[in-house]
């Protein structure tokens, strides 16, 4: 095999490889995507089941209504919260800007769930 045929092989093979890794960090990023979108809309199923349960346990006689009723709003907006932020990630802008796109997603599953475990705690 002469030198320029064995270089022209090894830049074909190098370009090959660089189209492959270009293919699956675009797989990935799409993946992750995804991927935090259905954890996001688990999350407000859940907060949005919670939020029912708490009105439906302030609906008995005998409660104390304004405890529940405010649990009930505090889980309500966490699940508006939450799939606020799954419509904001469907948004091109969102999408180019990686670390707005992290730190409105961390502030969310991190910032809300002490904030929660506080008012359930506050409201007895």
């Amino acid at each position: 095999m002469l030198p320029e045929q064995y270089q022209s092989a090894l830049h074909q093979i190098s370009d090959r490889k660089m189209a492959v890794e270009t293919m699956m960090k675009e797989f990935m990023k799409k993946w992750m995507l995804w991927v935090l979108r259905a954890l996001l809309l688990l999350a407000a199923i859940i907060s949005l089941e919670l939020a029912i349960f708490a009105a439906w346990q302030g609906s008995f006689p005998g409660s104390d209504i304004s405890k529940y009723t405010m649990w009930a709003a505090l889980q309500l907006g966490v699940a508006v919260l939450y799939a606020v932020t799954i419509i904001a990630l469907q948004v091109r802008h969102w999408r180019e800007s990686k670390w707005l796109l992290w730190v409105l997603t961390i502030l969310l599953l991190l910032g809300a769930t002490p904030f929660l475990i506080l008012a359930k705690i506050m409201c007895g």
